[in-house]
C-alpha cells in the first residue's frame, strides 16, 4: 500500500509515516475545479505535519484556506476516537483569494457555538513567514489571534542578532543503545544520561538519569560524531572548531528542553541548564551555542522558561516541541545593555545555578550560584522574568492578561497573575522614567 501512494501524485507524501488522509486531502484538491470549494474532516497533523506540507504549500499557491477551525475532542464530543485529538474541519477554495483564516480549538459544542466565527485572519504572504512547513497555530479567538501577530514581529530563534543558538539532538536512544547501562547509580566512570524526564523548570533534578554511559567510550563517541558533523553544512555544528572533548557541547552546561510536549499540559515548554558532564538522548535535544556567551545563554534560558513565550509555543505544539516549531519562534533581541535583558540574565542565572555543578557557569554569568533556594523566593523571580519577558515582547497589560486567561483550560492564575501584575507595573514606570 505504501509503494501504491508514495507512487501516486501526492508530493511530500513519502517523507515521513504515510497516513491515508494526506492522500485523500490530495484527491480533493485534484478533484477542484477553478472556482471550487470543498469542506474537509482532517487530523490536526494535516495543518502541521511536515508530512503535508507540500499540500499545504500547493494550496497556498493556487488557491486560500478560507476558513481552518479546530476541534479538541475532549470528553469524545466530536467522535467517538481518542478524546486527546484535536482535528480541523477545512474550507478550501481553489484559485480565488489571497487570505488564510483560522479559529480554534474549541474544546466542547457550546464553546463552538459561542465562539465560531471569532476568527484570526491574516494574508497568505505574512503566513507564509510564520512556519517554514506553512503549519498552522490553534488561536483561541480574535485576540489572541492579534497577540500573536504582534509577536512574530520580533526575529525568530533561528535569526536572532547578537547570539545564535541551534537545537540538537545529541544520542539516540535506539541507535546508540550499545553504549547505555540501565543498572542503578551507574559508576565512578559514569556519564549521567537524560532524557525529557529527567528535569523540570529550572529543576535539573526533577527525575532520574535515563541511563548511564561509560565516560571514555561515550564521549569517543561523542568527538567522532562531532568532529564529522562540522563538515557538513547542514548540521548544527558546521564550522565549530572541536578538537578534543573539552569542546563537547556535554562539558558544559547547557540548556536543554522536552521533545514531548502537548499543548492541554499544564505547561509545553520545559527548558532547563542542565549540568555539565552529562549527555541527552533525542527526547532532551538541546540549544547548541553557535554565537554568543553565557549571559546570552541565561537571556535566553529565561525567555524560554516564562509564560509569555510559553503561550506563543502552546499555539504551535500537538504532542512534540519539534524544530521546525522550534527555530522559528521570536525573540526579542534588546539592546545588551538594556536594563530589563540584564535583569532577565541575572534572575535567569540565579534560578537555573542550582548548586555547584554550576559554578563555572554562574561565575561567567555574574551570578552567585545555590542563592534562590526557598519556593518564595523562586516563585517571585519567576513572576518577575514574565514581566519582564512580557515587556521585551512589547505586550500590553491587556495583552498579558489575556495571556494568562488562555493560556491553559481550567487554572488557576489569579495569585502568579498578581504578582506579574506588580513587577510589570514597576518596570512600566521604570521604563518612562528611563526614558
Amino acid at each position: 500500500m505504501r509503494d501504491v501512494i508514495v507512487s501516486g501524485s501526492y508530493p511530500g507524501i513519502g517523507s515521513g509515516d504515510i497516513d491515508l488522509y494526506q492522500a485523500f486531502a490530495w484527491r480533493f484538491w485534484h478533484l477542484l475545479r477553478p472556482g471550487g470549494f470543498a469542506g474537509l474532516v482532517l487530523p490536526r497533523g494535516a495543518l502541521s505535519g511536515s508530512g503535508s506540507t507540500e499540500w499545504r504549500r500547493a494550496i497556498l499557491d493556487g488557491g486560500s484556506f478560507v476558513d481552518v477551525c479546530f476541534l479538541h475532542n475532549k470528553g469524545r464530543w466530536v467522535f467517538d476516537m481518542d478524546e486527546r485529538k484535536t482535528l480541523a474541519l477545512v474550507t478550501l477554495s481553489k484559485g480565488m483569494g489571497d487570505l488564510v483564516a483560522f479559529e480554534g480549538p474549541f474544546s466542547s459544542f457550546e464553546e463552538y457555538l459561542e465562539g465560531h466565527g471569532d476568527r484570526t485572519q491574516t494574508t497568505t504572504a505574512e503566513f507564509r513567514t510564520w512556519s517554514p512547513v506553512f503549519a498552522f497555530p490553534t488561536v483561541p479567538g480574535r485576540r489572541a489571534g492579534e497577540i500573536l501577530q504582534h509577536m512574530r514581529r520580533y526575529p525568530s530563534l533561528s535569526e536572532t542578532t547578537g547570539f545564535r543558538f541551534k537545537p540538537h539532538r545529541e544520542l539516540d536512544a535506539t541507535g546508540d543503545k550499545a553504549l547505555l547501562s540501565f543498572e542503578p547509580n551507574g559508576g565512578e566512570l559514569s556519564i549521567r544520561v537524560l532524557t525529557g524526564a529527567s528535569f523540570n523548570l529550572w529543576n535539573p533534578d526533577f527525575g532520574d538519569p535515563y541511563a548511564f554511559a561509560d565516560r571514555d567510550a561515550l564521549l569517543a563517541r561523542l568527538l567522532a560524531k562531532a568532529i564529522r558533523s562540522a563538515r557538513s553544512s547542514r548540521s548544527a555544528f558546521h564550522g565549530l572548531g572541536i578538537t578534543g572533548t573539552d569542546d563537547l557541547p556535554s562539558a558544559k552546561a547547557r540548556i536543554a528542553f522536552r521533545d514531548i510536549a502537548t499543548r492541554t499540559n499544564q505547561r509545553s515548554a520545559i527548558f532547563c541548564l542542565v549540568p555539565p558532564d552529562s549527555a541527552l538522548v533525542n527526547k532532551a535535544p538541546y540549544l547548541l551555542r553557535r554565537h554568543g556567551d553565557e549571559k546570552d545563554e541565561a537571556y535566553l534560558l529565561g525567555v524560554a522558561c516564562s509564560i509569555p513565550f510559553d503561550w506563543y509555543v502552546r499555539r504551535w505544539v500537538e504532542t512534540s516541541l519539534n524544530f521546525f516549531i522550534l527555530e522559528p519562534i521570536p525573540i526579542p533581541c534588546p539592546d545588551i545593555s538594556d536594563p530589563r535583558r540584564l535583569r532577565v540574565i541575572e534572575l535567569a542565572g540565579r534560578l537555573a545555578t542550582v548548586d555547584d555543578r554550576f559554578k563555572d557557569w554562574a561565575a561567567a554569568v555574574g551570578v552567585p550560584f545555590g542563592t534562590l533556594k526557598t519556593d518564595p523566593d523562586r516563585t517571585e523571580a519567576t513572576t518577575e522574568i514574565d514581566a519582564l519577558v512580557a515587556h521585551l515582547y512589547g505586550l500590553s497589560w491587556d495583552q498579558v492578561e489575556h495571556v494568562f486567561e488562555t493560556f491553559h483550560s481550567g487554572w488557576d492564575y489569579s495569585v502568579r497573575l498578581a504578582g506579574v501584575k506588580a513587577h510589570y507595573e514597576a518596570w512600566e514606570e521604570r521604563r518612562h522614567e528611563l526614558t
